[in-house]
């Protein structure tokens, strides 16, 4: 089978440009011919005037420019089927079109909610928001949601308006996959046909190869993965250690935080004299693994619905359990008791208490571990991932192309 797959980088690489590359290294082992078509928003937009962004701006909302481009790709390589991960903003969803008149079927993972949130996240100011419905989306503007940009806002409501409007979304691309039954939901709310989408988990690569995990007996407590923003609890999780601290007198554990964001200054100031409290800055991505190779447990105290936690499975490959809130795509990750815990979103005294749990416990933390491992090894590994990915391109295929053009 040939694929193309298409994909957007944004200006910070983040978990859609993994899954890109990790997916397209995944089919080529299983023997399909991949072509990929990559663009870079810092090629195009780093250094570029107020006059060009908003010239991109106007055109996310369709590019013909683009889909000319594409077009002439799909006619040279004649693909078999295309992938898109991310159209937003380069290619702009122009992508579909070119795929009708090429007479290719195409199949879109969402990989997050940009078809109904200018954020992309259904959060704004680190609380949830699910203030913009399809065609109903002003609230985006009079809040700025996108980069806090009224022009930028602007750009985002003209594309999602035209193109439900138009019934680009709903009836241009042939299939949509979700990454967590959380993100199938959230699109069937929108207006999206349950029967247009399936659920693909995500997959990530096995730190194992190479290396070997720690001991429990010789680990190093707990370690968190992520951007220091309100939304992603790091300051939750760092209440909890100090409450974990004053109820383990003489504990003598880690609290490892990897990554980098605006909040990064205020908690180092708050919380960096706390005892084991260490803070590595944002890691290459094989130094961050090894750091959940040494530790005891991975935390993942989201305060919001997460599209699906590739930190989760990454932890889960690595055999060690997480302690995760109780919403979005982590709580469909996690059995709670089984390969780690589940806690209230946004409750530092839960967290706290699953933390001092496991502490207390070696052979429960290596037992979840071992069960988190299996899981993995059965659900989330590259190989399962590309395979279920082919049965549904073979299924696509046969149905065959969109025939619908603006």
């Amino acid at each position: 089978m040939k694929i193309a797959v298409f994909h957007n980088y944004y200006q910070l690489r983040g978990g859609e440009d993994v899954m890109f590359e990790t997916e397209c290294e995944a089919l080529q082992e299983l023997g399909h011919e991949v072509v990929p078509y990559k663009v870079h928003n810092l090629d195009e937009l780093e250094n570029a005037s107020m006059i060009k962004k908003a010239g991109v701006g106007w055109k996310t909302a369709y590019s013909e420019s683009s889909r000319d481009k594409i077009l002439d790709f799909l006619k040279r390589e004649k693909p078999d089927i295309g992938h898109v991960h991310n159209w937003f903003p380069l290619f702009s969803p122009s992508i579909y079109e070119a795929h009708a008149m090429a007479a290719v079927p195409v199949v879109q993972t969402l990989h997050n909610y940009r078809l109904g949130c200018a954020s992309g996240t259904y959060r704004r100011n680190g609380k949830p928001c699910t203030a913009c419905i399809p065609l109903k989306t002003g609230p985006a503007v009079m809040h700025r949601c996108y980069r806090n940009s009224l022009i930028g806002s602007l750009a985002w409501k003209r594309m999602v308006d035209r193109n439900w409007m138009d019934g680009t979304f709903s009836e241009g691309v042939c299939h949509y996959i979700c990454p967590s039954r959380e993100v199938l939901s959230a699109h069937e709310t929108m207006g999206l046909p349950a029967s247009k989408m399936s659920i693909i988990p995500n997959a990530c690569l096995d730190p194992l190869v190479g290396y070997q995990p720690s001991p429990v007996a010789d680990s190093e407590g707990a370690v968190f993965l992520g951007r220091f923003v309100p939304e992603k609890g790091a300051e939750i999780l760092l209440k909890a250690w100090r409450m974990l601290l004053d109820e383990m007198p003489g504990y003598t554990g880690k609290l490892t935080l990897v990554g980098t964001g605006p909040e990064e200054e205020k908690l180092k100031k708050e919380y960096g004299h706390l005892p084991g409290v260490r803070f590595t800055g944002q890691l290459p991505h094989r130094e961050a693994m090894q750091t959940v190779l040494k530790a005891s447990i991975l935390t993942f105290p989201s305060c919001v619905a997460e599209v699906f936690g590739l930190g989760i499975i990454e932890a889960m490959a690595a055999g060690r359990p997480v302690v995760a809130s109780n919403i979005g795509g982590p709580s469909e990750l996690i059995k709670d008791g089984v390969e780690g815990s589940l806690v209230p979103p946004d409750n530092p005294i839960a967290l706290c208490q699953a933390m001092k749990e496991l502490f207390s416990d070696p052979q429960k933390i290596a037992r979840m571990g071992a069960a988190a491992r299996i899981k993995y090894e059965r659900r989330y590994t590259t190989r399962v991932h590309a395979e279920n990915l082919v049965r549904l391109f073979e299924r696509i295929i046969v149905r065959g192309p969109s025939t619908r053009l603006n």
